[in-house]
């Protein structure tokens, strides 16, 4: 009776070890297969995140390697066939290989971000000393007193340039952003759907003859200093009022800023990363180009 019951659970082990062995091998199987889609999507660019530069992306990345190397450890050490001198050994050679690759991960981290901030701290911040703030607005004090901050401009801009403010002092107050697109020249609809008349109603043609602001160029953060050849901020300006000159080895921006109306076309197309060659600097009060 003893034995049969022996023989009754050796039977039954190598079934539970045999589904218990499959879940490590599954495990390990999908979190290659997700390293390998993120590695995918990165060198096609599918989101803002993966990006190869991002150091969000980068550590990720690392921690996924990590986990990997963890469970191809715990594998070797589960080998059922392994003697007790090859378990040594894989164990080893697996702690080995994955300090070695936090190491050389983190080093090449480390050693980016301090590279970047050795090159960022070179530069200039391409900063409004004052707020932006729409064409119809005319004085900033008189904007501020008179918006809501129901963020109805915010909805009707097509360009998404107008952003509720995260600033203490302006929070949620609807401002002008230019590093991803320009402000239309032709478009008044945040004029149209402002309930308050914090943005007066204005017409297409009226709206070209108001300098909200003004470009300012930042000779150290610009690529054309850096030997590459740019045009993207002429090319880009909508009236004229920016164009390129010979300077030395350089062709450099200057600015017509009794022209320049502040739209924020150069800002939108300066490729200067991560920090602009380029930005409009804010009137407090609106003036007449």
């Amino acid at each position: 009776m003893g034995q049969h019951t022996s023989s009754a659970a050796a039977s039954k082990s190598p079934i539970q070890h045999s589904s218990r062995s499959l879940t490590l091998p599954i495990m390990l199987g999908l979190l290659v297969l997700t390293t390998i889609v993120m590695l995918i999507l990165a060198m096609f660019k599918v989101a803002a995140f993966f990006d190869f530069h991002a150091l969000g992306f980068q550590l990720l990345l690392i921690f996924l390697l990590i986990v990997n190397l963890n469970l191809l450890m715990v594998l070797f050490h589960q080998s059922p066939v392994a003697t007790g001198q090859e378990k040594q050994s894989r164990r080893k050679f697996i702690t080995l290989s994955s300090s070695y690759a936090k190491n050389s991960a983190m080093g090449g981290v480390r050693q980016k971000m301090t590279a970047g901030i050795a090159a960022v701290t070179k530069k200039r911040n391409p900063k409004s000393k004052n707020p932006i703030i729409p064409a119809g607005a005319t004085d900033f004090a008189q904007y501020k007193q008179m918006c809501n901050v129901c963020q109805a401009c915010v909805e009707a801009c097509p360009t998404k340039v107008l952003r509720p403010s995260l600033s203490l002092e302006n929070l949620m107050l609807p401002e002008l952003n230019f590093n991803d697109n320009a402000c239309l020249l032709d478009c008044v609809k945040c004029n149209e759907a402002c309930p308050t008349g914090a943005l007066r109603p204005l017409t297409a043609e009226e709206k070209t003859d108001i300098q909200i602001g003004y470009a300012v160029w930042l000779r150290e953060n610009c690529i054309v200093i850096e030997g590459k050849e740019c045009a993207a901020c002429e090319t880009a300006c909508p009236n004229g009022s920016l164009q390129l000159i010979q300077s030395g080895r350089f062709r450099i921006p200057i600015i017509n800023t009794g022209r320049c109306l502040g739209c924020g076309a150069c800002q939108a197309a300066c490729p200067a990363s991560p920090l602009k060659a380029i930005f409009i600097e804010g009137h407090k009060s609106h003036r007449q180009s």
